[in-house]
């Protein structure tokens, strides 16, 4: 009878020592996937920093390149100004010197 129970409770222990080999082989791959998960969203977290930085710096300098066209378009209308003026005074200039030739 003894012998009976003893061999029950070998096998009962075989049978739990293999589920939890299963169970422990089941959690290492969760571990694994949750790893590879946490990789991921680490990466997708650089991304996104990478993403708002160049985005930051993509407005500076589309700022800076509207107030440079600002400027150059300024200094077109002042140098356009400047132009008609310089020709204004040749041809005064040279009515002038027609009228005391």
């Amino acid at each position: 009878m003894l012998e009976v129970q003893n061999q029950a409770l070998i096998k009962t222990a075989k049978e739990r020592a293999q589920r939890i080999e299963e169970l422990e082989c089941e959690l290492q791959t969760l571990r694994e996937t949750v790893e590879h998960q946490t990789d991921k969203l680490r990466e997708l977290q650089q991304a996104r920093s990478e993403i708002e930085r160049l985005t930051l710096e993509r407005d500076f300098y589309s700022k800076k390149a509207s107030g440079l066209e600002e400027e150059n378009r300024q200094l077109t209308e002042s140098a356009t100004q400047y132009s008609e003026h310089a020709q204004k005074l040749e041809r005064e200039l040279t009515e002038v010197a027609t009228q005391y030739s």
